[in-house]
């Protein structure tokens, strides 16, 4: 006889209330400078060409709008086999914008990124990596670009500053967790090594080493990170790998072989797919696209061509304002390819080779490479039904384990915006109290369940005033069951904390409209350890807020969970004294 045992077991998805500089802002990336001085304009939505630009670049470019869309300024890079420059937004070379001799390269594949220096609002760090043809001499290098200059037209002040030698044609930038700084990455060449340099409001501040991966023979290939930083790709020409990144600590893990030759890749702009350039033959040209569902559990067996190229090769790949990815060609091409509508599945995704004509001007191998969070959020899409593997329809929010031999969870939780720490609560029955266990990164797994227990999974993204039920993703092998659960919306109730960095105190301000009689108030560390609790008597809604000291809780990164019989929301608490 089967036993029902109610585990109820909310898994709270704890998100980063906003940090100055967090939130995409893809005004930043408006305005494109590539090739044999071409260029798209994408400030009304649908790219307008452009015939003004004055750059030549084989491969790379960099090019950067303010915040308003206006154009700022656009390089190569490096010199190689054109000139190389800093140009301003007149076109102009500026005053100390050439590069020669800098170290750098217009045929590096990914040669170039720019990233604002963090708490600043004027100057811009350039990285640069050199290319095969010079035998990596420059290395990954660094110059800086002051807008406040030359009555904000900007200048180059700084330049040719070393950081690793020997590193290969790819580089990125990767927003830190903290919502301020950057890390930087690139890999040296015929190495498994990675190495990622944080980037603070006080320069280069140290950097991470990371050997992880297949030993990479060749020089080129992307680096890419997703708009959520939890991800990274990276193309070798022999392999298309993914690794997990944790953009807390510039650790690159967990390598993942996607079963193809990949070149350069990019992120759909829900961040379910990863369209990669490359191919499964014989050739190392990349003359394919694939499409990877980063939703399927078995993501390097999910991988299915939907596109390729009568041109000698794909070059680089980049998705725009516009929320559609666009593919440069090589050697030379009038037009750039374009996936129309990359969030959806397979053929859907709308592959069309010869997209978009450039007015006259010629594509060559590059695109602009911009930070991971100027483009794309992450989206959440659209919700459906429930089914688990054994073909029983479920209903949210209560998921039956109805097979007696199943006693392990695993629940990987991924396209959510603002994600930092996954906490799991759970209690064997409604009179017991609750238990913390913390999750690693985007996984929780939980053992010992017992058979028959029928399961309450809530998830809740605090960026916005509702739980969201969202997919969950749990890997079936002996003794473990398999859901997959889509979701809908509920109302919650709210609270704000203030001030939010906190000292000595904190006073919690109240959402009236929903609150209860009985309100308990609980204070969390990152590792779910509860380092305060507190019952609030709240007959009639007469309270609106509560003041507590925090002279006995320490420095660090806190959540505020306030819970009753009907609610609960948690929010997230700094403490600076």
């Amino acid at each position: 006889m089967k036993k029902t045992l109610k585990n109820l077991i909310p898994i709270l998805l704890i998100g980063f209330l906003p940090f100055a500089g967090m939130a995409a802002n893809s005004n930043v990336a408006n305005t494109w400078y590539f090739g044999m001085k071409a260029g798209l304009d994408f400030s009304n939505g649908a790219p307008i060409p452009l015939v003004n630009g004055q750059m030549e670049s084989l491969e790379n470019t960099v090019s950067v709008s303010d915040e308003n869309g206006q154009l700022l300024f656009y390089s190569n890079g490096g010199p190689f086999p054109f000139a190389g420059g800093v140009w301003n937004r007149n076109h102009q070379l500026m005053p100390n914008g050439s590069l020669t001799g800098t170290g750098g390269c217009n045929s590096s594949f990914q040669g170039a990124i720019t990233v604002q220096k963090p708490r600043s609002e004027n100057v811009y760090y350039m990285f640069t990596t050199d290319c095969i043809e010079n035998n990596f001499a420059g290395g990954l290098r660094y110059s800086i670009i002051d807008m406040n200059l030359e009555g904000g037209l900007g200048d180059v002040v700084q330049k040719n500053v070393p950081l690793a030698a020997n590193a290969n044609e790819g580089v990125t930038a990767i927003r830190h967790a903290n919502g301020d700084d950057y890390w930087i990455v690139t890999h040296i060449n015929n190495t498994d090594s990675f190495y990622v340099f944080e980037l603070t409001a006080n320069g280069i501040s140290g950097v991470v080493k990371n050997k992880v991966g297949p030993h990479n023979p060749y020089h080129a290939g992307a680096l890419r990170a997703s708009n959520n930083g939890q991800k990274l790709f990276h193309g070798g020409l022999m392999y298309a790998a993914l690794y997990d990144f944790d953009n807390a600590t510039g650790e690159i893990s967990n390598f993942v072989d996607l079963g193809i030759k990949g070149y350069d890749a990019a992120f759909s702009p829900n961040c379910r797919f990863l369209y990669v350039t490359g191919s499964n033959g014989s050739s190392q040209l990349p003359n394919q696209l694939w499409q990877f569902d980063m939703h399927d559990y078995d993501i390097e067996n999910s991988g299915q061509q939907i596109g390729s190229t009568s041109n000698l090769a794909f070059g680089n790949i980049q998705i725009a304002p516009d929320e559609k990815i666009y593919i440069a060609k090589f050697l030379s091409s009038p037009n750039l390819a374009v996936i129309n509508n990359p969030n959806e599945l397979g053929t859907d995704a709308g592959f069309v080779e010869n997209g978009i004509h450039l007015a006259g001007k010629v594509s060559r191998g590059g695109l602009p490479n911009f930070a991971n969070d100027v483009l794309g959020e992450c989206l959440p899409y659209k919700v459906e039904n429930t089914e688990n593997n054994h073909g029983q329809p479920t209903t949210n929010p209560l998921i039956s384990l109805s097979q007696q031999s199943y006693n392990k969870l695993k629940v990987n939780l991924d396209n959510l915006q603002d994600v930092n720490e996954v906490v799991l609560h759970y209690r064997k029955s409604q009179e017991d109290s609750w238990e913390v266990f913390t999750g690693t990164g985007n996984s929780v797994y939980l053992e010992g369940l017992e058979a028959g227990t029928e399961y309450e999974i809530v998830l809740s993204s605090y960026s916005s005033n509702s739980y969201q039920y969202q997919r969950l993703f749990e890997h079936s092998t002996k003794n473990e069951t398999d859901y997959m659960i889509k979701g809908s919306t509920l109302d919650r109730f709210s609270f704000n904390l203030y001030p939010n960095p906190a000292a000595n105190e904190l006073t919690i301000l109240f959402d009236t409209d929903k609150s209860a009689a009985v309100l308990n108030v609980s204070i969390y560390d990152l590792s779910g350890k509860k380092v305060y609790h507190n019952i609030i008597e709240n007959k009639n809604n007469l309270i609106d807020r509560e003041s507590l000291s925090l002279d006995d809780i320490r420095n660090g990164v806190y959540f505020v969970k306030i819970e009753s019989e009907s609610i609960s929301h948690t929010e997230r608490l700094v403490i600076m004294k």
